[in-house]
């Protein structure tokens, strides 16, 4: 997809401020109004956010079973109605931005001028206190919710711990230690997005089908598999690819996996392919693989105590994981209450045209 070589932003930012025309608020949130020009600023940042982390692709997929355009969209009206209702509540509170807080919203100002440029800010009309206040705003939302206090249930997050590593409390240690030194040429069919795995368009997936065929075709020619590899692999760093990294308990040296770490149904395949010897092309729920055997190490002799090590290790970071998204919830789960308690009007309408009036951009 072809991308404007004015950024979205650019052309939106140069729109809202060379038009001066006055219009009915977008949302209404309690006493306060987000016009149009306000909400399209929401909005352009949440665009910006999305292709950062999923690049230009991330138009062509699907997020929550929606287009990533109507998730920006949303996301981005949620976050209004959130900011809006949040900084109300600290206003009423004693609750105030330290100076080291104020420090740290200057210099991410001054990383948004960096990556920006002074001279793109200045022909969307855009000043610096203009840019100052939408940082602090959302900074100061987050500063207040992270200052919160909220203990988490830990009954619930020990239940959450057990329920999560029972499958690991009973298996076979010895078969999960197995080992195996593999090469692979890996190929994903979507990406990981706010923690979430994306599947890549069917045209997407298509591309990336020819691309693994192509290296198939390679190998077949008698390319040697390292180059293969270096041609059309997108991870360069194998130990790190996701298909290899299931498992909690991973051996991280080099390019040896425990057979648990593995994706369950890559098992029975990799470990029947003779060593020196390469797989055919094989799917995994993040794409597409070849992989080639360079041996099977033996597994340790004290491999028991070792799993039992690591398990341990994972179960105490895991259980700080979700005592941080139990926190996070139940703070998110007050903030819904005061949305609840707070009079929210959305101009369907206006916040139509204002989405609109964006897409165009990113389509193109």
């Amino acid at each position: 997809m072809r991308i404007h070589k004015w950024s979205i932003y650019g052309c939106v930012f140069l729109m809202l401020f060379l038009s001066g025309c006055k219009t009915s608020p977008v949302l209404t949130v309690g006493k306060d109004e987000i016009s149009a020009e306000q909400a399209r600023i929401y909005l352009a940042l949440t665009l910006q956010e999305y292709e950062q982390r999923g690049g230009n692709e991330i138009w062509n997929m699907k997020i929550g079973g929606e287009s990533a355009y109507d998730a920006a969209c949303e996301a981005a009206l949620s976050s209004m109605i959130r900011n809006r209702v949040v900084l109300e509540k600290r206003h009423t509170s004693k609750r105030t931005i330290t100076q080291e807080e104020q420090a740290e919203i200057g210099q991410a100002v001054d990383r948004l001028y960096q990556r920006l440029g002074a001279e793109t800010l200045e022909s969307w009309r855009l000043t610096r206190e203009q840019v100052e206040e939408l940082v602090q705003e959302e900074y100061t939302v987050w500063s207040f919710l992270n200052q919160m206090d909220y203990e988490a249930d830990q009954t619930e997050v020990e239940r959450q711990v057990e329920e999560y590593f029972v499958w690991y409390d009973h298996l076979n240690v010895e078969e999960y230690m197995q080992k195996i030194w593999l090469d692979a040429v890996v190929i994903y069919t979507g990406q990981w997005i706010g923690g979430e795995w994306v599947e890549y368009s069917a045209e997407g997936k298509e591309r990336q089908r020819q691309q693994v065929e192509q290296a198939a075709e390679a190998l077949a020619s008698g390319t040697e598999f390292e180059e293969v590899r270096k041609r059309y692999s997108e991870e360069e760093t194998i130990r790190f690819a996701d298909p290899f990294r299931e498992g909690l308990i991973q051996n991280d040296v080099g390019n040896v996996f425990y057979k648990g770490q593995l994706e369950r149904n890559l098992w029975e395949p990799l470990f029947r392919i003779p060593i020196g010897e390469y797989s055919q092309i094989l799917e995994s729920r993040y794409g597409y693989l070849i992989v080639k055997v360079l041996g099977f190490p033996d597994t340790e002799d004290d491999a028991q105590r070792i799993y039992q090590q690591k398990l341990e290790t994972e179960r105490d970071q895991y259980r700080k994981t979700v005592l941080e998204a139990e926190t996070y919830k139940g703070i998110l789960a007050i903030v819904e209450q005061w949305q609840e308690e707070t009079e929210v009007y959305v101009d369907a309408a206006q916040w139509q045209r204002v989405t609109e009036s964006l897409r165009q951009w990113i389509e193109s």
